[in-house]
Parts: structure tokens; sequence; C-alpha cells
């Protein structure tokens, strides 16, 4: 069962997000951890989509700003940096974009590293839906 409002914290404090279509959140993100998940046990289904698939109402929990930029400019849509910590709930949506480098391996850039918008650019970018049930 969704709770009414779900609290997400943002720079130290909550903020209510309004639950869409019968309590469902969909957030976009750029990174996904099991800690994200609510109730246990769940189920977690992913999907590949596509850009255009990402809900125009999803919640931005992007944390960094060339990030948002380069969302923004595929989406065709802004994406504000939201540096967040998320707890789904069950029938919650996360649109994840993934990211690769040129040979097609999963990137994740050495600690510490901020990536620019040209190094983001760079990247091969896949999008995946991510539903816990």
């Amino acid at each position: 069962m969704h709770m009414l409002t779900n609290y997400l914290q943002c720079a130290g404090r909550k903020a209510a997000v309004v639950p869409q279509k019968g309590g469902v959140v969909k957030y976009v993100a750029n990174a996904f951890s099991m800690n994200m998940v609510r109730e246990l046990p769940s189920t977690i289904h992913v999907d590949r989509c596509e850009a255009e698939d990402v809900p125009s109402d999803a919640v931005s929990c992007i944390g960094h700003e060339s990030t948002a930029q380069v969302l923004s400019k595929l989406l065709g849509r802004e994406v504000p940096a939201r540096r967040m910590a998320v707890l789904l709930n069950k029938g919650d949506e996360l649109y994840l974009v993934a990211m690769f480098d040129k040979n097609g391996r999963p990137f994740r850039p050495p600690e510490g590293v901020v990536l620019g918008v040209d190094d983001l650019e760079g990247l091969r970018l896949e999008w995946r839906r991510i539903v816990v049930q």
C-alpha cells in the first residue's frame, strides 16, 4: 500500500512529493541501489526503454548539474539537478540512464570525479525502467 505522501531527503530538508496516479511516484535517475527499496520482500522488474518513454512528470533525483544538463538536452525538457535520497514504494517507477564507455562496458567514473558535459556526451547512454513490486 502506498503512503499518501512519499518523503524525500533533499539538502537536509524533507520535501514532500505528491504521488501520481493511485500513489505511484515516477523518478528519473542515474543510479539505483537496493537501499532505495522501502518494503521487503519486493520484486524488482527492469526493462529497456527509450528517452521518449520517460514521463514528463518524473521527479528528478539527478545529483550533478552536468548530468542534469545532458539529460535535459536528451529529453527535450528541463531536468533539474536535485541531489536526494529516494525510497521506492511498491508500484513506483525509476527511469534510469545507464552509462557505457566507447567499448560498451558499464561506465563508472573514478572516485571523487564529477564528469563535465563534454565527458558525459562522449558516453553511450541507455535507458532502463525499474519498477518495484
